[in-house]
């Protein structure tokens, strides 16, 4: 299992939770104790990560399933799209079941591939998964979601009693 390892030198910088949040390497925050003094280091397996994700998104009313990417937008990146992590030769990237994850510095990109159900509002849908994302992480982690990117990837059939 890959961990994403964090230095427990770097300063710490206030979380608006009131907590202390130290940024490491990877990305991902260690907290301090605060009145004990006790510093460590927190690990956090990518597939973690990418499971928080999942649940916040399936929390999502519109949402039916996530659906892996293409092989071809493995292989071939895209160009322009405007994302600071495509650029950042430091960021980390991790990727399962139509889950993509970047995380640099302290910012975390994701890009996430679903199916929905017939005859929901996409855009609505699409700001509904990036606001829960963004709180999923906020609150879990202490990080900060740069994007979401989200990409429909298909529409679920209609049950047969709707027909």
């Amino acid at each position: 299992m890959t961990n994403v390892d964090m230095d427990a030198t770097r300063p710490f910088h206030p979380h608006p939770s009131g907590a202390e949040t130290e940024v490491g390497s990877g990305g991902l925050p260690a907290i301090d104790a605060g009145n004990d003094g006790i510093r460590g280091t927190v690990r956090i397996a990518p597939a973690v990560l990418i499971e928080l994700i999942a649940l916040a998104v399936r929390d999502v009313t519109g949402v039916v399933d996530f659906h892996p990417r293409r092989r071809v937008e493995r292989i071939l990146p895209r160009g322009g799209h405007g994302s600071s992590a495509d650029q950042d030769t430091t960021a980390s990237t991790f990727e399962a079941s139509g889950i993509r994850v970047r995380v640099h510095g302290s910012l975390i990109d994701a890009d996430v591939t679903i199916v929905i159900v017939p005859d929901v509002n996409i855009l609505e849908l699409s700001r509904n998964i990036q606001r829960q994302v963004g709180v999923a992480v906020g609150r879990m982690l202490g990080m900060t979601v740069n994007e979401v990117n989200v990409y429909v990837a298909g529409v679920a059939a209609a049950p047969e009693a709707e027909r």
